[in-house]
């Protein structure tokens, strides 16, 4: 892969190692979208962060994350892709759950931070404000060890 392609859709043997081709991908929540519009997947924009400055626990949003798509709208009810490198035909919240960092992926937060995120974390993240952090895929949801990919079971539980 060319060492400006941050990301794309890649083909052949631009893929990248282990067809990991991509780089950071935006909340999609995060875009100001007409009031009464719809973001992908059905979820309001009611529910997006469209203000900034009125968001509470700014540290729990995800604004960019290592990704294979520029941008993202999760759903707690998506699950992480069956194989660890099938990710980009899975759903969105999949394309954010890529094995980049041992087990993390990084992470800018709305309120300006940074840091590395536990794959299985990504579901007790805010993705939206009506986002079920306590969903399927979250301990408090009642996820088990059996319910993950093979390839994520040994990664770290929230």
């Amino acid at each position: 892969m060319a060492v400006f392609a941050a990301w794309g859709i890649y083909q052949g043997a631009d893929l990248g190692a282990n067809g990991l081709a991509g780089s950071y991908g935006l909340n999609g929540y995060t875009i100001d979208i007409p009031e009464w519009g719809t973001y992908e997947g059905g979820v309001s924009a009611r529910d997006g962060w469209r203000d900034f400055k009125a968001v509470g626990d700014a540290d729990r949003v995800p604004l960019f994350v290592d990704a294979l798509r520029f941008d993202l709208w999760p759903r707690d009810v998506e699950g992480p892709a069956a194989n660890e490198f099938s990710a980009w035909s899975a759903n969105n919240m999949a394309r954010c759950c890529i094995n980049r960092h041992a087990g993390t992926v990084g992470c800018l937060f709305l309120d300006g931070s940074a840091r590395k995120v536990g794959l299985k974390e990504l579901w007790t993240l805010k993705w939206h404000r009506t986002f079920n952090t306590a969903g399927p895929w979250t301990t408090a949801g009642g996820v088990t060890a059996s319910d993950w990919p093979e390839w994520m079971r040994g990664f770290e539980d929230y």
